[in-house]
């Protein structure tokens, strides 16, 4: 066989070269290929749903307490369950002024489903008594600041705001036959006297969240505890115990009651 010259090696080396050079490129870009793709990710998880049960409400400062806006009307139960009996229909409107209700609040629970419910005071018996309604149906929920301070020995109604007193009245309270209630309630609406019945009540009745322990019928209805004018009696009703068991002021401080203790302002009447 015949040597190849220098001519063919030169050839055979270049062809080795080029068919080395293919191989290291086919490597490089498999491994450079390789190295680029992502890592595997390691999927987290989903968080645990939170526990059911109470909900902590931050404190209101000065006395004051949470008010939720109705969006809807609702049925206020007994426990955080719509399978609960109702205690109260509450209508999403105040049935005098047409404002959204708004309601004190006095606790929230997180149930089983997820759904948050929220614990309001009810105008029903006995007093005190409260009934929970779902979350979902209220419009807006907000600290109110106010509150309002019957003291039935000095029969002295106060307001404060953020901790400051900013109103203080004399009142008439409730006859020893028929006292007014103690405790911690609500505003619960607030009326618009008609002009026929302002003799007896004066230009505004302020509706609590209370009932009288006596008396159960008037005018065949069961009455709440309201703060009202002294009518026609004027000042007589005044700074005695002239009442079924109401708060009775005059007419100019009634007006900055209305004004200052929108309803779900949280009322406390203090004992004689």
């Amino acid at each position: 066989m015949r040597r190849p010259g220098r001519r063919t090696l030169l050839a055979l080396g270049i062809g080795a070269v080029a068919v080395g050079a293919a191989a290291l490129v086919v490597v490089l870009v498999s491994r450079g290929g390789a190295s680029h793709r992502p890592p595997p990710v390691a999927r987290r998880p989903p968080p645990p749903a939170p526990a059911p049960g109470p909900v902590r409400l931050a404190n209101v400062r000065g006395g004051g307490s949470w008010v939720a806006v109705l969006r809807e009307d609702v049925v206020a139960r007994g426990a955080p369950s719509a399978a609960a009996a109702g205690v109260l229909a509450v209508d999403a409107r105040n049935p005098y002024s047409g404002d959204r209700q708004a309601l004190m609040v006095t606790g929230a629970y997180r149930a089983r489903s997820g759904r948050h419910w929220l614990r309001v005071l009810v105008p029903a018996r006995p007093n005190g008594a409260s009934g929970w309604i779902p979350r979902s149906a209220v419009a807006s929920m907000s600290p109110r600041l106010v509150v309002v301070r019957a003291h039935l020995a000095s029969r002295r109604v106060e307001v404060w705001r953020d901790g400051r007193r900013v109103a203080a009245w004399t009142a008439g309270i409730g006859r020893s036959a028929t006292p007014t209630p103690t405790g911690r309630f609500a505003v619960y609406e607030t009326v618009a006297v008609p002009p026929a019945e302002q003799g007896t009540y004066g230009h505004y009745i302020v509706a609590l969240t209370a009932h009288s322990d006596v008396v159960r019928l008037l005018d065949g209805q069961d009455p709440v505890v309201a703060f009202h004018g002294a009518g026609a009696a004027g000042a007589v009703r005044l700074d005695a115990p002239s009442s079924l068991g109401c708060l009775i002021l005059a007419e100019a401080p009634l007006a900055a009651l209305t004004r200052l203790a929108p309803p779900g302002t949280p009322v406390e009447i203090l004992p004689a």
